[in-house]
């Protein structure tokens, strides 16, 4: 973004939008985000921002209003799904009579204000912003009084507004489905936001392993690493895939919601090339045998691929019962020698239950969670309680340098958590250290990999996380009964998909 401290300019709105060519309400927009920065530029919110952040969020906050004004769909999607998942609209607050779901509200512009303040600030400090903080609730009550003025003079955006009228696009094949989603995860006020970190990530790790590569060459690997990125991960604020997303935007009359919700995402694998019809070509997986017929519309030229000769490395895409391929792919010849793994009947995996449980069990006297001070200690259990083989690769050399574990079984196996078990209060453990929980315990929830997510649920719906919090001028008991009234939204949001981890 290229906006001073006093100018948002048409180019900074225009990014947050499905299109480039300046509309006829855009000029009202964007005066509005100009605005909305002059009032925060006279504010004295407690943290400090340079004015490129000021003016990102004056624009998503913005954005807000333009899709309750215009009624896109994407807020009201949003605060369904919460209300869904967590019976009201929105975290943390305690909603006033007067808060309407189609109207603009105080209490949405406080949250997307401490949403936008948390990514920008709080992760950059690795500390969790309190939500009511006085002068984040100060700048929300400036900015939805004057967003009030406006409420009844405010333009639709008729573009917008038809945006996501499913029913007049060629929303019955795969490329109109892919392209709002792009847009809702690249653009978009309220998941961009939420995916931008991700992104970086993705763009650190390309500079860092292909140092020597041309930029063209590096763009082209981002560009589609993140692509992939926007249908195998759960994203924005609530940790949902793209197709959740779009089917909480449709709502449960709108065409095609059923393909939303039954769309399924291969990330890239190796398919052996089988047949070629008029209008498919049918595809086996290397890795377990499952063939799909997907459709010549996806592929430009399938003049090189050979039934019986070619691999083709690709994604594929499960849409209005069609597959498609999706994103860059490379191809090889077949081995001649190759062992072709034979077509198998594709069933939805079902997960047995893990044989270790039952072991565990007996070994712990019937105690679903263990606790471990040491790694021998761990070697111990795994070699006397487990019976497992003392070997290596079955001692999990890669916890040797750490300590104070967290053993949990559950009909799925058994999770392991290294370096939390002072956090974890419970009268079985020896390691619980009350001081060190308030400062670190609230890591599990927002630290990836951290913590398993099953272990994480299990050790909160249990109570043995009671000093987790954030630093609150209202104090430890306040602090502690926000972030435990909304834990898992917390998780959802920071832990992403660490959280839906199977």
């Amino acid at each position: 973004m290229k906006a001073n401290s006093t100018s948002i300019y048409m180019q900074d709105w225009l990014a947050l939008h499905p299109y480039n060519r300046v509309s006829e309400t855009d000029q009202y927009y964007l005066d509005l985000a100009n605005d909305i920065l002059k009032i925060w530029n006279k504010s004295e919110l407690s943290f400090q921002v340079n004015s490129e952040i000021k003016s990102s969020v004056a624009c998503h906050l913005t954005a807000y209003f333009e899709d309750v004004i215009s009624q896109l769909g994407l807020w009201k999607a949003f605060i369904s799904k919460h209300k869904e998942l967590y019976g009201k609209y929105l975290p943390f607050y305690s909603l006033s009579d007067s808060y309407f779901e189609d109207e603009v509200n105080y209490e949405d512009i406080a949250f997307l204000l401490w949403l936008n303040m948390q990514l920008y600030v709080g992760n950059d400090k690795e500390e969790l912003i309190d939500p009511e903080e006085s002068s984040i609730m100060a700048l929300a009550k400036e900015i939805y009084d004057f967003l009030d003025t406006e409420y009844e003079v405010a333009p639709e955006n008729t573009f917008m507004t038809g945006f996501f009228d499913f029913g007049n696009k060629e929303y019955d094949k795969f490329p109109a489905f892919a392209n709002d989603a792009e847009w809702l995860f690249f653009q978009s006020y309220l998941l961009a936001l939420c995916n931008e970190e991700p992104i970086n990530e993705i763009i650190g790790q390309v500079h860092k392993f292909y140092p020597k590569a041309a930029d063209k060459e590096k763009n082209a690997i981002i560009h589609d690493a993140v692509n992939r990125l926007m249908f195998s991960d759960p994203c924005g604020p609530l940790a949902l895939s793209m197709n959740e997303w779009l089917s909480a935007i449709a709502g449960s009359q709108q065409p095609f919601k059923e393909s939303f919700d039954k769309f399924e995402f291969i990330d890239r694998e190796e398919f052996y090339v089988i047949e070629k019809s008029n209008l498919h070509i049918k595809i086996r997986s290397a890795a377990n045998g499952r063939e799909i017929d997907v459709t010549k519309e996806s592929i430009k030229n399938v003049s090189g691929l050979h039934p019986w000769k070619t691999v083709i490395r690709v994604c594929c895409a499960f849409y209005n019962d069609t597959w498609w391929f999706f994103g860059e792919y490379s191809t090889r010849e077949l081995n001649d020698e190759e062992d072709i793994r034979p077509a198998v009947p594709y069933i939805k995996e079902e997960k047995a239950d893990d044989p270790v449980y039952d072991t565990f069990m007996k070994a712990s006297n019937g105690e679903s969670l263990m606790f471990i001070p040491s790694y021998d200690a761990l070697k111990e259990f795994f070699i006397n309680g487990l019976k497992w083989e003392d070997n290596e690769d079955n001692m999990m050399p890669d916890l040797k340098d750490m300590q104070n574990f967290v053993l949990h079984a559950n009909p799925k196996g058994m999770l392991i958590a290294p370096n939390i078990a002072e956090y974890v209060k419970d009268a079985r453990n020896p390691m619980y250290n009350a001081e060190e929980a308030r400062k670190n315990a609230l890591d599990l929830f927002t630290v990836q990999g951290a913590c398993p997510a099953d272990l994480l649920r299990f050790l909160e719906e249990s109570n043995r996380l009671p000093d987790a919090g954030f630093i609150s001028k209202k104090g430890e008991e306040y602090s502690k009964k926000v972030f435990h009234d909304n834990w898992d939204f917390i998780s959802r949001l920071f832990l992403e998909s660490y959280y839906r981890a199977e």
